[in-house]
């Protein structure tokens, strides 16, 4: 926890998580929360001799820093069961967390194999968490994410969710957080650019190559080689590096140079070296 200690927000991951320790959630839980110790969920088991029952709650020392202001996304899919539903499960219950993606597997009660007679082997419901503000778990029914969309495009949803509301609350830092947003939407929801217009951007400008390979542009610079995405029509950005873009700019029908635009409002031109290819018709 100590890497992101000073993220501005958080999304964690739970997709693909089938689950694990509870201890291993109300430890990471216990981030989200002040030091004062807060009710998590009931573990209630039946045993031989009757019930017994386990209570979860937030840990009062964790090392490092704790950040129960910090917006917390947690992404999901229909895989994510056990301990990590109880983890998304609890935290949106709390209104700690967002969860973005697909309803959970729903898997919280847990189940132990009995001998039922010389022919049956049975899987019995023994032990149940009970969430104190539901006083239900989600057993059969799963979490239902805050913002539905298919598992493989939550993160890209978090992402731009958590930059929307930094834009909106931190107004110093709106036009860097606009910045990386619409790089985000723009991945989201691709600007459609003419295959046939693409060998137009090709060139030389200044220490930057713009090539072509398998209907995909790249920018090649000092060895490396990375994809670019369209933001908008002679706009693109870079999918390895986000703190730039690249704005191609025309005259009389030919890209005649190419503006690096930084995140921080900084901007450089290359003109583009003479053998451009014919403007297009």
């Amino acid at each position: 926890m100590a890497l992101v200690a000073n993220a501005d927000a958080l999304i964690i991951d739970l997709r693909r998580n089938h689950g694990g320790d509870s201890a291993m959630a109300q430890f990471l839980s216990s981030y989200f929360f002040d030091a004062e110790s807060v009710p998590l969920f009931d573990l209630h088991a039946r045993e031989k001799n009757g019930r017994a029952l386990t209570q979860y709650r937030t840990l009062p020392y964790v090392p490092g820093v704790r950040t129960p202001h910090r917006d917390l996304y947690l992404l999901t899919s229909n895989f994510s069961f056990s301990a990590s539903e109880g983890f998304a499960y609890s935290l949106q219950n709390r209104k700690k967390a967002t969860v973005v993606g697909e309803t959970t597997g729903g898997g919280a009660n847990m189940w132990t194999g009995m001998v039922v007679s010389d022919r049956f082997y049975a899987h019995m419901p023994t032990t149940a968490p009970i969430d104190p503000v539901t006083g239900t778990n989600w057993e059969g029914v799963g979490v239902e994410p805050d913002i539905a969309v298919p598992a493989k495009d939550a993160l890209m949803a978090a992402h731009a969710k958590a930059l929307e509301k930094l834009a909106a609350s931190r107004p110093k830092e709106r036009d860097r957080y606009r910045w990386y947003l619409t790089g985000v939407e723009a991945k989201m929801h691709p600007t459609a650019v003419d295959p046939a217009t693409l060998p137009s951007f090709t060139g030389t400008f200044g220490p930057l190559a713009i090539s072509l390979d398998g209907g995909k542009l790249f920018l090649e610079n000092r060895g490396s080689k990375s994809a670019l995405f369209a933001v908008q029509p002679d706009l693109f950005g870079n999918e390895d590096f986000g703190y730039f873009r690249l704005r191609f700019i025309r005259e009389n029908g030919r890209i005649a140079a190419l503006v690096i635009e930084n995140d921080n409002g900084t901007s450089r031109r290359y003109k583009k070296e003479a053998h451009d290819p014919a403007p297009l018709e």
